[in-house]
Protein backbone atom coordinates (compact mmCIF):
# COMPACT_ATOMS: atom_id res chain seq x y z
CA UNK A 1 0.00 0.00 0.00
CA UNK A 2 2.86 2.37 0.79
CA UNK A 3 4.35 1.85 -2.67
CA UNK A 4 0.98 2.74 -4.20
CA UNK A 5 1.00 5.97 -2.19
CA UNK A 6 4.54 6.66 -3.38
CA UNK A 7 3.60 6.13 -7.01
CA UNK A 8 0.51 8.36 -6.75
CA UNK A 9 2.40 10.93 -4.64
CA UNK A 10 -0.28 10.85 -1.95
CA UNK A 11 1.46 11.96 1.26
CA UNK A 12 -1.65 11.66 3.40
CA UNK A 13 -2.17 8.07 2.26
CA UNK A 14 1.51 7.24 2.80
CA UNK A 15 1.35 8.63 6.34
CA UNK A 16 -1.77 6.59 7.05
CA UNK A 17 -0.01 3.44 5.84
CA UNK A 18 3.02 4.18 8.05
CA UNK A 19 0.68 4.65 11.03
CA UNK A 20 -1.05 1.36 10.24
CA UNK A 21 2.29 -0.47 10.01
CA UNK A 22 3.43 1.00 13.33
CA UNK A 23 0.12 0.12 14.96
CA UNK A 24 0.36 -3.46 13.70
CA UNK A 25 3.94 -3.74 14.95
CA UNK A 26 2.89 -2.55 18.43
CA UNK A 27 -0.25 -4.66 18.67
CA UNK A 28 1.24 -7.91 17.41
CA UNK A 29 4.77 -7.36 18.68
CA UNK A 30 6.07 -8.42 15.26
CA UNK A 31 8.02 -6.82 12.45
CA UNK A 32 7.14 -6.58 8.78
CA UNK A 33 8.29 -9.69 6.95
CA UNK A 34 11.32 -10.03 4.73
CA UNK A 35 8.87 -10.00 1.82
CA UNK A 36 7.54 -6.60 2.97
CA UNK A 37 11.11 -5.26 3.16
CA UNK A 38 11.80 -6.47 -0.37
CA UNK A 39 8.61 -4.84 -1.70
CA UNK A 40 9.47 -1.50 -0.09
CA UNK A 41 13.03 -1.60 -1.45
CA UNK A 42 12.39 -3.16 -4.87
CA UNK A 43 9.15 -1.52 -5.97
CA UNK A 44 10.04 2.12 -6.23
CA UNK A 45 10.41 3.85 -2.89
CA UNK A 46 12.89 6.69 -2.61
CA UNK A 47 16.20 6.16 -0.82
CA UNK A 48 15.13 8.40 2.09
CA UNK A 49 11.61 6.99 2.21
CA UNK A 50 9.94 7.01 5.65
CA UNK A 51 8.86 3.41 4.99
CA UNK A 52 12.48 2.36 4.52
CA UNK A 53 13.51 4.18 7.69
CA UNK A 54 10.68 2.53 9.63
CA UNK A 55 11.72 -0.95 8.48
CA UNK A 56 15.39 -0.37 9.23
CA UNK A 57 14.62 1.11 12.65
CA UNK A 58 12.19 -1.68 13.51
CA UNK A 59 14.55 -4.46 12.51
CA UNK A 60 17.54 -2.77 14.17
CA UNK A 61 15.59 -2.43 17.41
CA UNK A 62 14.56 -6.09 17.43
CA UNK A 63 17.64 -7.75 15.95
CA UNK A 64 19.15 -10.71 17.79
CA UNK A 65 22.26 -12.79 17.26
CA UNK A 66 20.11 -15.62 15.92
CA UNK A 67 18.56 -13.48 13.16
CA UNK A 68 18.10 -15.92 10.28
CA UNK A 69 17.32 -13.51 7.46
CA UNK A 70 20.30 -11.19 7.89
CA UNK A 71 22.32 -12.53 4.99
CA UNK A 72 19.61 -11.72 2.45
CA UNK A 73 19.19 -8.19 3.80
CA UNK A 74 22.92 -7.53 3.61
CA UNK A 75 22.82 -7.64 -0.17
CA UNK A 76 23.60 -4.36 -1.92
CA UNK A 77 19.92 -3.60 -2.60
CA UNK A 78 19.26 -3.49 1.14
CA UNK A 79 22.31 -1.43 2.07
CA UNK A 80 20.80 0.32 5.12
CA UNK A 81 20.53 -3.08 6.79
CA UNK A 82 24.30 -3.62 6.48
CA UNK A 83 25.48 -0.30 7.89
Amino acid sequence: MYVLGEKTVDLEFQNAVIEAIMSRMRQSNTLPSLNAVMIIYDDGTAEKSPARRLLVDGWAYAITSSWRFGVKLLEAAYKPFSQ
